[in-house]
């Protein structure tokens, strides 16, 4: 009979192909070897199908060794019943195993049997990826299919098997919340759920109850110091994955059990417990933010005298790898409530610890906006009678001063609290009144410049012009200097905020020059001799470039068009002596590019008068460069002509362009020497020919703009 036909029979269940196949004497051989491309045997192809009557017809033939054939994947019928979910023929195929090995074998049952190599139930092999049928019932939510399985002996061969990603099938179905079926497993005595390819089930405990996390614990209770590869214990996970748990799973920690003997010291051990990162589960609480579980972890720590064993410090004290304590995490993640509670234990101690980054409680409260947090701090100060300079830390030697920009609403109370805070300086030299000029906040200007004045700061307006914040410019004109005194400043420093101003919209410059004091200075020059005009086109400030051109006279006096961008030529150059030394320059390159372009590398053949190398590649790299060279120099020399008989301000614009044609014709001709010297030399000398190169290559790197300044204010010390 065919293969094919008996396939199909299976898959829509025609019990007729059986009774064809009983009279046959190899009807046994036959229905066992009968397999598709997956190794799926008839038994497989009916269970997908849900078969159920084709099922039960084939096992009366062949009952035990369909079962225990597994396909291409390790799958046994029993995988696939589970995974369909149909208890019914789960039901049937473990009532026909049962049946089966209570009937002797027949000689050719026999022989399959032993070809099959497995004695144990079917129900208990795993596949290919380690997982039994038990895995895949609770996987696919078929709880009744994984309480029958549960029924079955083996019991602890069922429960004791390990997916690839550790998941026992103890773990899955607490992780289910399946409370019946993980109490079941329970009563299996000696399962190794604590080697380290076994997922903790403690960790998902609080999916399921209390019941079953007390009966994990007193059955196994080495559970509660394994660790993942994270080296976290259940309690950083419990914490970590708040949203998912139930409510008052955590409250299962705290609660004294008889028969959890020595529990209160266990739990200790596990509060300290750190993982690969440093952060103990108080930790977690702060980063997430969990504030019912950073109280009971500090209650549950707090109860006893003993801080527990091998430990040196309660957990709020305790740094991670960055030298973060929970409270500075809380902080750093902006957990203004976890602070709070994390405050409430031992805030002395906690408020002179400082991270790695000198980073201190009051820096971080303040820098990341917890107002509570900063104010109960300044508050309880003399009562906790700190007075640690780690409360005066932040990086690069600021202090909460200097981020108080942040957070407006604690400006005034830092300064009256900590006045000596307001002349203090940063590693750039930076006072708090620069960095609140920079950002614009107007209360902190005024209660740093009520505190100390602008004396350490004498540049700070400079900072609020640069941020563009007019308030702040005039804030400093009318209170620290008063009107008068801001214009003999201007005289002494040779500096006017226009020369630094950047605003946003024509509409603020127009406010800002309806100013009496500012509109007095925008003819005035710096120490360079630049008016802030010049500054204007220097930093490409459109608005402040049309104010000048279109409401102001200015651009026309000093001979200045704002709407000219040039790369290279200043306004004021003098264009004449530049465009004579550039005709000379462009002249002399097109007449050597012409020379080099005739009498070509490697001459003439004599009796051909073609190039003697015109068909080497370098040769047309040469040949290719040395006219772009020359072209670009021509055309140089032809912008220079045109720019002779244009206006000033079209012959600004050749003139520029001419600078950087000119670089691409001094490029050409580098390449040009470069690839000559290499057609004629390499084949004889090939050392020379890469000397050559590698030197000519260091030209247009050095000769950048940029790198060369830096080389002469190094080299040449006058040049800075």
């Amino acid at each position: 009979m065919e293969v094919k036909k008996i396939l199909e029979a299976a898959a829509t269940g025609d019990v007729a192909i059986l009774n064809e196949i009983s009279h046959l004497t190899n009807a046994v051989n036959l229905l066992c070897s009968t397999v598709d491309e997956g190794a799926n045997n008839i038994i497989h192809i009916a269970v997908k199908n849900d078969r159920e009557i084709f099922i039960g017809k084939a096992l009366q033939m062949v009952p035990q060794i369909l079962l225990c054939k597994k396909n291409n994947k390790g799958r046994n019928v029993f995988h696939l019943a589970a995974e369909r979910g149909h208890k019914q023929i789960v039901e049937a195929l473990a009532d026909s195993f049962h049946r089966a090995a209570k009937v002797p074998h027949t000689g050719q049952e026999e022989e399959v049997r032993v070809e099959i190599g497995s004695d144990q139930p079917p129900w208990i092999e795993r596949d290919l990826k380690g997982v039994n049928p038990l895995h895949i019932a609770i996987k696919g939510d078929h709880q009744e299919v994984a309480m029958y399985l549960l029924s079955l002996d083996p019991l602890e061969l069922i429960c004791d098997a390990c997916d690839e990603d550790g998941g026992s099938p103890l773990y899955l179905a607490i992780e289910k919340g399946w409370e019946e079926a993980a109490l079941k497993m329970l009563e299996v005595k000696d399962i190794p759920y604590n080697q380290p390819n076994y997922r903790n089930p403690l960790s998902v405990a609080p999916y399921c109850s209390e019941k079953v996390f007390k009966k994990l614990l007193k059955e196994y209770p080495t559970l509660a110091k394994k660790n993942n590869k994270r080296q976290e214990i259940f309690l950083h996970e419990w914490v970590d994955e708040v949203e998912n748990h139930k409510p008052d799973a955590l409250k299962w920690l705290s609660q004294d059990d008889p028969t959890l003997p020595d529990w209160s010291n266990v739990l200790k051990r596990v509060i300290c417990h750190k993982n690969n990162f440093g952060n103990n589960p108080l930790h977690i609480a702060a980063r997430v933010g969990y504030v019912e579980a950073a109280e009971l972890l500090v209650g549950a720590y707090s109860q006893g005298q003993d801080q527990g064993e091998g430990e040196d410090q309660p957990p709020w004290l305790q740094q991670n790898k960055y030298g973060a304590t929970p409270l500075l995490m809380a902080l750093e993640h902006r957990q203004e409530a976890v602070a709070l509670c994390l405050l409430k234990v031992d805030p002395a101690s906690q408020c002179k610890i400082a991270s790695k980054s000198k980073e201190s409680p009051l820096f971080l409260a303040v820098q990341n906006r917890c107002v509570k947090v900063a104010k109960e701090m300044i508050k309880s100060h003399k009562r906790w009678n700190v007075h640690d300079v780690a409360l005066h830390t932040g990086p690069n030697k600021q202090n909460p001063l200097h981020v108080a920009s942040n957070c407006s609403d604690i400006a005034d109370v830092l300064t009256r609290s900590y006045p000596e805070w307001a002349e203090s300086q940063d590693i750039n030299g930076n006072t708090p009144l620069d960095k609140a000029a920079k950002a614009g906040n107007m209360e902190l200007i005024k209660s740093l410049m009520e505190c100390s004045g602008s004396e350490n700061a004498p540049k700070a307006w400079i900072k609020a012009c640069e941020g563009g914040h007019t308030k702040a410019i005039l804030e400093f004109i009318s209170i620290q200097y008063g009107r008068s005194g801001f214009l003999e400043l201007y005289e002494q420093q040779t500096d006017t905020p226009l020369h630094h101003i950047c605003l946003k919209c024509e509409k603020e410059y127009d406010e800002f020059f309806s100013i009496p004091e500012v509109e007095t200075l925008k003819d005035k020059k710096d120490k360079d001799g630049a008016t802030p005009l010049h500054r204007a086109i220097e930093r490409k400030d459109e608005y402040l470039l049309k104010y000048y051109y279109v409401k102001d006279s200015m651009c026309k006096r000093l001979g200045l068009n704002p709407r000219i961008r040039t790369s290279y030529v200043q306004p004021k150059t003098n264009l004449g002596e530049m465009r004579g030394t550039m005709s000379v320059v462009a002249a002399l390159l097109a007449t050597i590019t012409f020379a080099a372009g005739i009498q070509v590398p490697g001459g003439y053949k004599n009796s051909l008068e073609y190039a003697a190398l015109g068909r080497k590649g370098a040769f047309l790299v040469f040949l290719i460069s040395d006219t772009y060279a020359m072209c670009c120099s021509l055309l140089v020399l032809f912008c220079l002509i045109w720019a002779m008989g244009l206006d000033p301000d079209k012959s600004l614009l050749l003139i520029d362009l001419s600078v950087t044609i000119l670089q691409h014709s001094l490029v050409g001709t580098l390449l040009a020497f470069m690839t000559g010297v290499f057609v004629v030399v390499s084949h004889e000398t090939l050392w020379a020919a890469i000397v050559v190169i590698f030197m000519c290559s260091l030209v247009p790197f050095i000769a950048y703009k940029k790198i060369l300044l830096k080389l002469l204010q190094k080299f040449i010390p006058t040049a800075q």
